[in-house]
Parts: structure tokens; sequence; C-alpha cells
């Protein structure tokens, strides 16, 4: 209910308020890209409480809000610039998309398949070609890109073509 709570709008875009950091006393405008991928990962979760994804039926307002914050963030040419895509965010991008296509089935248009592919480069550049971390890739990042790596290579919708061998 609070993450419903704090959606707004933007632009005619659907957001969330950006975080309140109580100790500087002081909140961004807008969620992030990182902050909104994880909100959506939560309301997704947070459904399971009371359904199933693919139980058919409407969609629970805790996934359609996910669908309305994650998918235009996803699908408009150029809406993730590089610097949003580091390695930690875009591993968020992955989990949270994979359990809101959990619940919708895989995405239509074209812009899935390179979003995704975009996405799983920059977590799949965290390792070097032996499957070791590289040097590079921060120790506060390697669990959310593990998890994301899990998504990639296990998921039939976030999974490439490809098998992806992990470590």
């Amino acid at each position: 209910d609070n993450l419903l709570a704090q959606r707004t709008s933007a632009d005619g875009r659907d957001e969330l308020f950006g975080s309140y950091w109580p100790l500087q006393d002081r909140s961004g405008p807008l969620a992030s890209v990182r902050e909104k991928a994880m909100a959506s990962l939560a309301l997704c979760e947070g459904a399971r409480l009371s359904a199933k994804p693919g139980a058919g039926g409407a969609l629970p307002p805790q996934v359609a809000a996910a669908q309305e914050l994650l998918i235009p963030l996803l699908s408009i040419e150029g809406r993730l610039p590089e610097s949003d895509l580091t390695p930690s965010t875009s591993a968020m991008m992955v989990i949270s998309m994979s359990e809101l296509f959990a619940w919708t089935g895989r995405p239509q248009g074209a812009w899935f398949e390179p979003t995704r592919s975009r996405l799983a480069g920059a977590v799949e550049s965290c390792l070097d070609e032996s499957g070791a971390w590289k040097d590079t890739t921060r120790a506060s990042d390697r669990a959310l890109v593990a998890l994301a790596l899990v998504h990639l290579a296990i998921d039939p919708v976030m999974g490439s073509q490809q098998n992806l061998a992990l470590p």
C-alpha cells in the first residue's frame, strides 16, 4: 500500500516519488531507474500474498502498477541511457522484469529483445571468460548480479536463446 501511495505523474508518465533520506532530511524529486525497478519487484512479490502468477483473471493491482512503472521505462527508445546501466541497476532491472513477466507473460514489441540483451550484457560484463568476478565488479554489487545471472540462466522469458554458463 505504501508503494502504491508513492505513485505520481510527471510529464504524462507514471512515476514514483524519490526516496527520502532522513539523516539528510531530503528526498529526490522522482525515483531513479533502480528505485523504480526495486519498487516494481516489491509490488509483484507483494501480489503473491493473495494470488499466483498464471492463475488467470485480472492482474492484481500491485502487478498492474508495476507494469505501469517498468514497461515505459524499458520500451521507449533512449529512456535507459548508458549512465543508468550500471551492473547493479541492470541486475535489478533483470530481476524485476523476470518477476513481472511471470505475471504478464513475454512482452510484445520489438523493444524487448534489444533491451533484454543490453541489460544481460551489462550484467554478464561483471564476469571474465572463466566465469570469475572481474576486479572492477564491486563486492557490494555481486549478490544482486549473481541473482540476475540466475534469472538469465533459468527464466524462459529473460534467458537468451543461448545457455548462459554460470561460474
